[in-house]
């Protein structure tokens, strides 16, 4: 192997871990905020708003090293669709992070004494959206492009009880004010999850084009 092979071998590693360190505290993040909407956990919502920060940095350590890879090295092939795609799953883990500290935001607003509506239901859309993303993280360390296509044929799945959700509140919403508070805060919620299904169906896509060049639409 050659140096300037070794070299880049040895950064493509570096970004790879620091995409799976951002995912395992995306999924922590996410994991949490449905903890402290099904406890109304007030201090486990602040923690998860805290510690987003922690995400962001990362987001930006991540595209700093994606960048100075491709000016200083002019990887080809496989090894530039990595890093390409690395840029992108980077962007997308910050937005699912940024939705999980979103939830936890809904979560400090609400009345801990109201228990209306169909939280349930919203919490079973958080692990859906939860397992997708632990999927596509799980097919991107892998290279598994068929883990991958798999994690796009449930997104379907999350934005059918997504809009069985939005039914039901809408629903809420119209049976008068006493409802709205209520209604309002978890649509806001039934939100942000369906997005973390989504920003986890393009990671997925983004390991399908590291690992064959496609560009497919898994959603």
């Amino acid at each position: 192997m050659s140096d300037v092979r070794r070299v880049l071998a040895r950064e493509e590693r570096a970004i790879h871990q620091h995409l799976l360190t951002m995912a395992g505290l995306a999924a922590r993040a996410l994991d949490q905020s449905l903890a402290s909407l099904r406890s109304q956990d007030i201090e486990l919502a602040r923690r998860v708003i805290s510690e987003d920060s922690e995400i962001n940095r990362l987001h930006r350590e991540v595209e700093r090293e994606c960048l100075i890879t491709i000016a200083s090295q002019q990887p080809v092939a496989r090894d530039l669709r990595e890093i390409v795609a690395g840029l992108h799953i980077a962007s997308d883990l910050e937005r699912i992070a940024d939705h999980a500290a979103g939830v936890s935001k809904v979560v400090l607003e609400m009345d801990p004494s109201d228990a209306s509506g169909p939280t349930e239901k919203i919490l079973h859309l958080g692990e859906l959206a939860k397992g997708m993303l632990l999927r596509a993280v799980d097919a991107f360390d892998t290279g598994d492009a068929d883990l991958a296509i798999s994690v796009g044929r449930q997104d379907a799945q999350v934005d059918d009880l997504h809009e069985e959700v939005l039914s039901e509140l809408v629903m809420r919403l119209a049976m008068g004010p006493d409802e709205h508070s209520r209604a309002t805060h978890l649509l806001w919620i039934a939100h942000g999850l369906e997005r973390i299904g989504d920003h986890a169906t393009n990671v997925a896509e983004r390991v399908v084009f590291m690992v064959s060049g496609e560009t497919p639409e898994l959603n």
